[in-house]
């Protein structure tokens, strides 16, 4: 195969004729090249391959040449393999990705480019191929970490997400442990997300940043890089505030190499991730490092976002009280000055009676305005009962969803006069407290906008299980109105958006003068509710 490695004619160039590379040297470049080359016959058989495609195959070349190459692929393969070696020998060659099967069972990514040639009257397939194992790797891990970032928009809870981050760090990197930790005002650790922690390694973290240890992602921090300590184990033991940490961690952990990386967001320091590699790795790779960097960032991500998510829910919770103090105003202040008037005019009428002017005029007037106090009695103690109710935070949670909207749409038709309709399953849906609530507040304020503005005669309010969503919707047989321009309620709508944003739901509108409106609440991945006691 020697000659067929070369060239045996000489090339003309314009310095005069260049005579052909000596095989020996060509044959030296494709030992000494990093990338595998193999060459195969017509029959599938192995005839020649260099040193780099042996070590990538974990084979010596005299255990492969004469065999079918079939076998250094998994059998899943072979199909695919041996239509597209045939088209190769055809012509039709290409770029390709595969996976080599290695005698102990492992397998290798690989990316490989083939040709076919003709020597001595036979035709070889070659072929050209590196290991991409380790990009395969990190391109999975992204497509992981892009899964669970996806948690952080979805309202997830903080340290839920912190915990996925940390868990998909220790999972893609050969780090021991890893933890995303958040620091108070104080700069002390007390709280974050870890994955692989030793028992009492939270409890340490805060020993050792409450005892005023220097926390080394503060430094990472202000030098505006990673900081990677590959003798970690024997620094950190020579500053005794650590020793608590230390301790936890090599009662543990065979571990030698610590990796700090600032959690920060527009120039605050919000914490740090800390990760924990075995003894014998005195640094990480390119990509596990690159990787750990990128978890620092959806860290802070998440955190700037659950920071914005209770300021918009402080937010609304003070629009809720302003909406509660007005229909406070408008329905039992009113009522209970009404029965103020009423009550007066009773005492008046009363008054008279004693002073001895005619019963039969008098009486009367005195049953009407009783039967008046009587029946705005009745009025104003639904009403506040309504009002307690929407002010308890756990009254959504004791009854379920669709229960304290009954609950509270019967309140509402008496207050208004429209009636208020309310269907959906009478057991529980599978969301959690913190969702349910937001979602009937949602709809409390989507009915109020109807009673208010839209001048309807009848408002509905539907609940769906589907399943693996619930969907709710508000409608109303009013005038609408057009979404695009400016109208009385523009502010009830834009909080129902930032609570349905902040539990991963989706918010549609549908409306135009004449038409009536129509909001739907779509809660998607509906999770059964968590059991008294239970913990994640």
């Amino acid at each position: 195969m020697s000659k067929a490695l070369g060239n045996d004619r000489a090339v003309r160039t314009a310095g005069g004729d260049v005579p052909p590379p000596d095989p020996a040297l060509l044959r030296g470049v494709l030992d000494a090249t990093g990338e595998g080359v193999v060459i195969c016959d017509e029959r599938l058989r192995y005839v020649w391959a260099n040193p780099a495609a042996c070590r990538l195959m974990g084979v010596a070349l005299e255990d492969i040449v004469g065999r079918c190459f079939l076998m250094s692929f998994p059998e899943r393969a072979h199909a695919a393999m041996v239509e597209a070696y045939q088209a190769q020998m055809e012509g039709r060659t290409g770029t390709f990705t595969g996976t080599l099967l290695r005698p102990d069972g492992t397998e290798v990514d690989i990316t490989w480019s083939n040709s076919v040639f003709q020597h001595g009257g036979a035709r070889y397939g070659a072929a050209v191929f590196r290991d991409v194992t380790r990009l395969t790797a990190v391109t999975r891990a992204a497509s992981e970490l892009a899964r669970v970032a996806e948690t952080a928009p979805g309202g997830g809870e903080l340290l839920d997400v912190l915990r996925c981050l940390a868990e998909s760090g220790r999972t893609n990197t050969r780090a021991l442990t890893v933890s995303l930790d958040l620091v108070d005002d104080d700069q002390v650790i007390r709280r974050g997300g870890r994955a692989g922690a030793p028992a009492g390694f939270a409890e340490a973290q805060t020993e050792v940043s409450a005892a005023g240890g220097r926390i080394p992602f503060l430094d990472v921090w202000y030098a505006g890089r990673a900081v990677v300590l590959a003798d970690a184990r024997t620094r950190l033991r020579e500053d005794a505030r650590f020793l608590p940490l230390c301790d936890v961690l090599d009662a543990a952990l065979d571990w030698q190499t610590a990796v700090y990386i600032a959690i920060g967001y527009r120039g605050n320091v919000l914490g740090g991730l800390a990760a924990y590699f075995p003894a014998g790795i005195p640094t990480p790779t390119d990509q596990e490092l690159a990787y750990l960097t990128t978890l620092a960032d959806h860290a802070a991500l998440a955190t700037e976002h659950a920071r914005l998510r209770k300021a918009s829910e402080r937010a609304a919770s003070l629009e809720e009280r302003a909406r509660l103090a007005r229909e406070l105003h408008d329905s039992v202040s009113q009522a209970l000055f009404s029965m103020t008037l009423h009550a007066r005019a009773a005492d008046k009428n009363l008054a008279r009676l004693e002073a001895g002017e005619p019963a039969d005029a008098l009486l009367p007037k005195v049953h009407a305005d009783v039967g008046a106090l009587r029946e705005l009695t009745a009025t104003a103690l639904a009403e506040m009962r309504a009002l307690i109710f929407e002010l308890r935070p756990d009254a959504v949670a004791e009854q379920g969803l669709v229960a304290a909207l009954s609950h509270q749409a019967a309140a509402l038709g008496r207050r208004s006069g429209v009636p208020v309709t309310v269907t959906g399953p009478q057991e529980r849906l599978r969301v959690d407290a913190r969702t349910e609530e937001h979602a009937y507040r949602i709809a409390l304020e989507a009915v109020n906008n109807a009673l208010k503005h839209a001048a309807a005669s009848h408002v509905r309010v539907a609940v769906t299980d589907l399943g693996d969503a619930v969907d709710l919707v508000v409608t109303d047989d009013g005038q609408g109105f057009d979404p695009t321009a400016a109208y009385d309620g523009h502010l009830g709508l834009r909080t129902m958006r930032e609570r349905a944003c902040s539990i991963g739901a989706a918010l549609d509108l549908h409306t135009a003068p004449g038409l009536g409106t129509t909001v739907r609440l779509t809660l998607t991945e509906a999770t059964p509710p968590q059991k008294e006691g239970s913990s994640a």
